[in-house]
C-alpha cells in the first residue's frame, strides 16, 4: 500500500516551488469541507470525484488538514492504495481512476432520538421515548469508509444517526427490558447508563467509530 513511487500522488514539501503553487489558488487545491456544517448537519466524511467535483484532472494538489483532524484515503481502480494521516499537501501525479474520501477525525457531538414509536418497553411494558447526544470518534478510517461511508458522496451527522440508529435501538432494547419505567427515568448517571455506553462501544468498533460519551437530555413529555 505504501510503494511511494507506485502512488498517484507524492507529498509536497514545504517552502518550495510546488508549495507555494499549491497554496497560490484555491483553484489548484483540493480540499475537503469536512468539519462544516450543511443544513445544520456537520460534515463527517466527503469524497472526490462528485457530483460537485467531477473530476480531479484541473487540481494540481490536494490537502489533508490538522485543524479539524482528518484523514484520507486515496483509491486507485477502486483499491486502496494509502490512507494519509499527516497534515501535509500533496501533488498529484495523476488523476485518471484516482478517489479520495477525507474523515473527520477530531471527536464531534451527534445529537440522537429514541421515539415510542420505536417500540421499545420497560420490565413493566411502558414504552419509552428519550433524546440526547453521543460524542463519536472515527478511531479505524479503513472501517469507517468500507462500512459507513460505502458509495455515498458526503456523509453528515444526519446520514450517520440513520445509519447508528437501528444498532442504537438493538443495543437498548434488551437493557431496557431487564429494568422498570422509574429505574430507567433515572439513568442519567445510572449503572443502566453505563451499560448502554458499553453495549454502543462493542457495536460501533466494527464501524471503525469509538463511543466517548453518551447523554439523555429529555424524555417525552407523556413518559
Amino acid at each position: 500500500m505504501n510503494n511511494h513511487d507506485k502512488l498517484p500522488f507524492s507529498p509536497i514539501e514545504p517552502d518550495t516551488k510546488d508549495w507555494v503553487k499549491c497554496f497560490k489558488s484555491k483553484d489548484l487545491r483540493l480540499e475537503s469541507p469536512c468539519g462544516t456544517f450543511v443544513n445544520d448537519e456537520l460534515i463527517v466524511a466527503w469524497r472526490a470525484p462528485n457530483s460537485e467535483v467531477p473530476s480531479l484532472e484541473k487540481y494540481f494538489c490536494f490537502v489533508v488538514r490538522e485543524n479539524p483532524i482528518e484523514r484520507a484515503v486515496v483509491f486507485e481502480g477502486g483499491e486502496i492504495v494509502d490512507i494519509l494521516y499527516a497534515h501535509k499537501a500533496y501533488k498529484f501525479k495523476r488523476t485518471s481512476g484516482v478517489s479520495i474520501v477525507w474523515v473527520l477525525e477530531a471527536p464531534f457531538d451527534m445529537d440522537y432520538g429514541v421515539p415510542k414509536s420505536s417500540n421499545i418497553k420497560t420490565s413493566d411494558g411502558e414504552l419509552l421515548g428519550f433524546h440526547g447526544k453521543l460524542m463519536l470518534k472515527v478511531d479505524n478510517v479503513e472501517k469507517f469508509v468500507r462500512n459507513v461511508m460505502g458509495r455515498n458522496e458526503k456523509l453528515t451527522t444526519y446520514e450517520l444517526r440513520e445509519i447508528l440508529l437501528p444498532r442504537i435501538n438493538n443495543v437498548l432494547r434488551p437493557i431496557i427490558s431487564s429494568v422498570t419505567k422509574s429505574e430507567f427515568m433515572k439513568t442519567r448517571t445510572s449503572e443502566i447508563l453505563n451499560k448502554i455506553k458499553a453495549g454502543l462501544i462493542i457495536d460501533f468498533k466494527e464501524l471503525g467509530i469509538t463511543l466517548e460519551n453518551i447523554t439523555i437530555s429529555g424524555f417525552a413529555p407523556d413518559c
